[in-house]
């Protein structure tokens, strides 16, 4: 249990983009402090606990949370995973779908500013050339 708290401690310090230092520092205790848990040279849990937990049949979960965590829950946890993971890709889906017609508007867009510049070149074109004319009388 001490290794995988330990384990996960680094996963997410990490997901985070922080430095033990600046974990160190959000949990008020030195960076020394943190990176001794982190390494396992400071226990986070004690062996006693462990061994409550071992002897007892009772869930690291329910000692962390204070009660036991039933079928129902674990069912009704998987299936707003599930939901979730599901909405998630709607919602991914969804902008990807969005940013597609609006990357397909900007080409168009850049297209119509290209045939602007042209006809305007050319329209300066024909002004210089009737200037010349004019010039030239």
């Amino acid at each position: 249990m001490e290794k995988q708290l330990r384990d996960n401690l680094n996963r997410i310090r990490r997901e985070m983009n922080l430095t033990q230092k600046e974990m160190a520092e959000k949990l008020g205790m030195s960076r020394v402090a943190y990176a001794n848990i982190e390494t396992g040279k400071t226990r986070l849990i004690s062996d006693k606990v462990e061994r409550f937990v071992e002897r007892n049949d009772v869930s690291p979960a329910e000692m962390v949370l204070g009660y036991k965590i039933s079928e129902d829950d674990v069912h009704t946890l998987q299936q707003a995973q599930a939901d979730y993971g599901r909405r998630r890709q709607e919602i991914v889906d969804a902008y990807e779908e969005r940013i597609s017609a609006l990357n397909a508007e900007i080409d168009s867009l850049k297209q119509q500013v290209a045939d602007l510049r042209d006809s305007i070149d050319t329209k300066n074109d024909i002004i210089n050339l009737l200037r010349r004319q004019i010039e030239g009388r």
